[in-house]
């Protein structure tokens, strides 16, 4: 069985959605496909070789379609960019003749679905608004289109658009479970990634804003000064701030008087790891807003689950798909105060954290790449 995936992404590049694609085409490939990533030819915000990059075995192949960039021209620079990329991949995919056409892109999709011999799946991970969005859905559910999504949220919000709910899957986003064996022991890692060894290591993956939005790293700073006060045996580790948004990080810090600290820029996802399984205590500190609330299934949830160690997160309704009071700390968002206690819990009480740690990992073997492969393979 032949499946292409048209992404409409550099590669390789920082951004999270290439590294769910590129280990979606991974396990796709592991569950016996012929799979076929077409991606544009754009220069790469990585200057490396894709699968060493994110850490991925080449089970797959990669073909670049020369395409325009054009988002640099706002809006309809966009809307040109991606109606170019739809074309050009339509023509190719159907050169090649695949059986199943997936795509995080809808508009290619709509191109192709008169056709009758062509699995046509759409991943969809935002909300959707505006009324171009509502047109190209209204004409998805005229189609034989299979939706997956990765909220109930966001389901029923396609339901609400008339959509069947048959035709609309929900999937969490998940995690390569490979790339958190048989790491060298907490101290080890610590040496090689030049941590302190004596010291109780609260930290956070991810970037200082996505999508315009504040990711809850200034309450998350807010609050360590508050411990850092009357705990003074421990560190505050930021990894994943963009090399633009460090000085304003920086700033917070001082603002803060905080003073143990460490601050590293966007790492490759394969080590993302090492960094997680070096910490004690991994922070989520998303705020009240309507995409974190509803809409988002981060990487970094399943990455903190898969460590070993306790989680503590803002309590959502998109975290609460995944976690719940057995294992992790839920604390209210933007509750600074409520944050401070969930953390001081953890570094008082490790017999509690070691257990909340050790019910994530064990449930967070449902939410591997494999899994989420094998289940949408059936879904279509």
């Amino acid at each position: 069985m032949k499946l292409v995936y048209l992404a409409q992404i550099r590669l390789p590049s920082r951004k999270a959605h290439s590294v769910q694609i590129m280990n979606m085409c991974l396990a796709f490939a592991n569950c016996g496909v012929s799979v076929n990533l077409i991606v544009p030819r754009w220069r790469p915000t990585e200057i490396s070789e894709p699968f060493a990059y994110y850490g991925v075995k080449r089970n797959f192949s990669i073909t670049r379609i020369l395409t325009p960039r054009l988002a640099q021209f706002g809006k309809y620079g966009f809307m040109l960019e991606t109606a170019l990329f739809a074309f050009v991949t339509v023509f190719y995919s159907l050169c090649t003749n695949p059986e199943i056409v997936y795509s995080r892109s809808l508009l290619p999709l709509l191109i192709i679905s008169p056709l009758k011999n062509k699995v046509l799946v759409w991943e969809t991970h935002t909300r959707i608004k505006g009324w171009l969005p509502k047109f190209l859905l209204n004409l998805v559910g005229r189609s034989k289109i299979k939706i997956v999504t990765i909220t109930r949220t966001l389901k029923s919000d396609l339901i609400q658009l008339g959509i069947k709910q048959e035709r609309i899957m929900v999937s969490p986003d998940g995690v390569n479970l490979a790339q958190f064996a048989n790491l060298p022991s907490k101290d080890e890692l610590r040496r090689k990634l030049g941590l302190p060894l004596d010291k109780t290591i609260i930290a956070y993956v991810g970037r200082y804003r996505t999508m315009g939005q504040e990711k809850g790293v200034g309450g998350l700073i807010k609050a360590y000064a508050t411990i850092e006060k009357k705990q003074k045996n421990i560190l505050l580790l930021l990894v994943g701030i963009h090399e633009g948004e460090k000085l304003e990080v920086e700033e917070l810090m001082k603002r803060n008087l905080v003073s143990n600290y460490k601050i590293k820029s966007i790492i490759p996802s394969r080590i993302v790891s090492h960094y997680l399984c070096a910490s004690d205590i991994l922070v989520m500190n998303y705020p009240s807003a309507n995409h974190y609330l509803y809409y988002m299934s981060p990487l970094k949830l399943f990455e903190y689950m898969a460590s070993g160690n306790p989680i503590v997160s803002s309590d959502l309704p998109s975290i609460r798909e995944v976690l719940n009071e057995s294992n992790a700390i839920l604390v209210p968002p933007d509750d600074i105060n409520v944050l401070i206690k969930g953390i001081e819990n953890l570094i008082k009480d490790k017999p509690m954290g070691d257990k909340i740690a050790a019910k994530a990992y064990k449930d967070v073997q449902n939410y591997t790449w494999a899994n989420r492969a094998k289940n949408i393979l059936n879904f279509i």
